[in-house]
């Protein structure tokens, strides 16, 4: 058995280097799961994996795990192997051997998986820090989740920080500026909110949430919910149904203009190359320009009456974003989702802001 890591951890690089179980115990702060009096570490299916039908849950006959994963833990990326034979095949191109390793995949008969720790911390050390279990200190929120470490103690604390994470958008839901949820929901694609009353717009809210916390998605509600992408995109959506911007063909194109009753009315903002979704490709274009879009969009806003609440949330959208795009750092999921993103749109840019 062995064990192969690749890339950064703790500061320091390896590269194709075989490291001990306890090595990565000690470089991934897992000594808590590690006792003198538990030598088998037991790992089960994660609820996403089952089935319920007629009142009874039925499980997988096999799962299957790869053998190899990577991820990201305080910054740094890393990848890890995990092996019980290797056969060398012959001398690489650096100069290294080549190895063949087996096996591929660690397989799940049923719903656990035991490992006796004394034969093989290895696989127990790997199956920990694979990215598909959802007790891993490298798993990314909102990604798969297949296997999870049976650790009572520590199941306890995720369902209360999964309650109390719930309970939070319980509460936004109920209780943020109606303007911003409105923002929110629409920037998730819920449907158009634009004249929908505050109770509607937080049912739609409460109903999707109920609906992705059923199916075992709720970290990737909140992601959205608390995303100021989606927050941005609900901005362009709610000027596009209000009639702030309107689409109209043109020339065998569709172009946004400003509306009628704007500052701008009818100058041009954008027109949308052929082949893509009109919709799309406008807020493609405006997150590649999202500081000046959405100052020109704000003016139009404080204009409109009963809107109390608004003009902040547009202003806390900005502040954001800009203070996103002039730091080093990137903090998930903004930077990636829309500064990132505006240098690979590759949108026509044809606009008079």
């Amino acid at each position: 058995m062995g064990l192969i890591l690749n890339g950064i951890v703790g500061g320091n690089k390896y590269e194709d280097e075989l490291v001990s179980a306890d090595k990565l115990i000690d470089l991934f702060k897992l000594k808590d799961k590690f006792t003198k009096s538990k030598s088998v570490i037991r790992f089960d299916l994660h609820q996403n994996m089952t089935v319920k039908k007629d009142g009874e849950v039925f499980h997988p006959q096999q799962i299957s795990i790869l053998c190899l994963t990577n991820g990201t833990y305080e910054g740094d990326q890393f990848e890890l192997q995990y092996y019980k034979t290797r056969t060398r095949k012959d001398m690489g191109t650096k100069g290294k051997a080549d190895y063949m390793y087996a096996p591929r995949k660690i397989q799940f008969q049923g719903n656990t998986l035991a490992v006796n720790t004394e034969n093989d911390k290895e696989m127990a050390v790997f199956l920990m820090l694979h990215t598909q279990c959802e007790t891993s200190p490298v798993r990314k929120r909102g990604s798969r989740m297949v296997f999870t470490l049976h650790d009572p103690h520590a199941k306890a604390l995720e369902q209360q920080k999964s309650m109390m994470a719930a309970l939070n958008i319980y509460n936004s839901i109920a209780n943020d500026n109606i303007e911003s949820l409105r923002l929110i929901a629409q920037g998730m694609r819920l449907g158009n909110f634009t004249d929908k009353s505050a109770s509607i717009v937080r049912a739609a809210l409460f109903q999707k949430f109920e609906e992705m916390k059923a199916a075992g998605k709720m970290d990737e509600f909140i992601e959205k919910y608390e995303s100021k992408v989606s927050t941005f995109q609900g901005i362009v959506l709610d000027a596009v149904h209000r009639g702030i911007l309107m689409q109209v063909p043109e020339k065998g194109f569709f172009v946004y203009k400003w509306g009628v009753n704007t500052n701008k009315a009818g100058q041009l903002l954008y027109t949308v190359p052929k082949n893509q979704t009109p919709i799309e490709s406008l807020i493609e274009f405006s997150i590649d320009n999202y500081e000046t879009v959405i100052l020109a969009i704000k003016d139009e806003i404080i204009k409109e009456k009963n809107r109390n609440g608004l003009d902040k949330a547009v202003d806390d959208t900005l502040k954001e974003l800009i203070e996103i795009s002039n730091t080093e750092e990137e903090p998930e999921p903004v930077k990636e989702e829309v500064v990132k993103k505006t240098k690979t749109i590759g949108v026509k840019k044809t606009h008079n802001l």
